[in-house]
């Protein structure tokens, strides 16, 4: 009998080591099938203006609002979702 315990014992060990492997592969497995997120990709704010000009009222000088930006503490090189954002914070909505 103490035989038997001491198997079932070992086998419960053993069968842990054996779940935490598998385990332990499936997780490396599952991080390389998760792809990086992806980089927004960084514009001039001269682009961006060339971009976007067309929605923001003439009215709005490029210069002013690169100065409200910069006093934002955005850059020359930022992504479009933060000069956006930004504009937004300036009073104009994109259409």
């Amino acid at each position: 009998m103490e035989d038997e315990a001491k198997e079932k014992k070992m086998s419960k060990a053993d069968l842990a080591k054996e779940i935490k492997a598998m385990e332990s592969k499936k997780r490396q497995e599952a991080m390389k099938q998760v792809p990086p997120p992806p980089v927004e990709q960084k514009v001039m704010f001269d682009q961006w203006h060339a971009m976007r000009s067309a929605s923001i009222p003439s009215h709005h000088m490029k210069e002013i609002l690169k100065a409200d930006f910069a006093g934002r503490g955005l850059g020359n090189r930022e992504t479009m979702a933060r000069y956006d954002a930004a504009l937004v914070k300036y009073g104009v909505k994109l259409k």
